[in-house]
């Protein structure tokens, strides 16, 4: 069997390199074409030639090859308008699959090291969690070992304020825009990040 490093072999796995035209050159090639391919058919045209047969091979000869040839050429125009939008979705297919290959190429890895590891599987809670933030830039478990090795920084006071009147934001909306609140619940008051909600002679709750 022979081997890859055969110059042959080589060459025939290369892959060539894509060579773009502009549209506008690809337009002048067909039209140019056209016009010789024209000018060479009558030039060989016999005077003796009848009309019928001058027609039909004219038909057959040229006016067919040129018509899938402009339609062609007109399904490469309308492309070209959306060009850019195809471009975009090409970019985000190409990145997905990037994605997925890291991926595959993580989880792999991630199974092979558990043999070598007896300590750490696929079950255990830190290696899940560490494949989530990989696949999807997050986590839904969240072991406590890590709250306390790993403990975030004390925010100072201008920070906290900023950060609790930014969540009484988000909060306002979210009542305005997206919660379905009873009427006699209407009356509530939003601070510090949380929300208390005041029922007259009943209840006050905060959440």
């Amino acid at each position: 069997m022979e081997s890859l490093n055969t110059p042959e072999i080589q060459r025939s796995h290369t892959v060539k390199p894509q060579v773009w035209k502009p549209l506008i050159d690809v337009v002048d090639a067909v039209n140019c074409d056209a016009h010789d391919r024209l000018a060479t058919f009558i030039h060989r045209q016999s005077p003796e030639t009848g009309d019928t047969d001058r027609r039909k091979s004219f038909m057959h000869s040229y006016l067919l090859p040129q018509r899938n040839n402009w339609l062609k050429l007109k399904t490469l125009v309308s492309w070209s308008e959306k060009a850019g939008l195809v471009r975009d979705y090409e970019i985000h297919y190409k990145d997905v699959q990037r994605q997925k290959l890291i991926s595959n190429e993580v989880e792999a890895k991630m199974r092979e090291w558990s043999f070598h590891m007896p300590g750490s599987s696929l079950r255990s809670p830190d290696v899940t969690s560490s494949s989530d933030v990989l696949k999807e830039g997050t986590y839904k478990r969240f072991p406590s070992i890590i709250k306390e090795c790993f403990a975030p920084d004390v925010l100072d006071d201008d920070k906290a304020k900023e950060t609790l009147e930014a969540l009484n934001g988000v909060i306002q909306i979210r009542m305005l825009t997206q919660e379905i609140i009873p009427k006699r619940m209407r009356n509530y008051r939003i601070l510090n990040g949380k929300i208390k909600f005041i029922v007259d002679k009943e209840f006050e709750v905060m959440i």
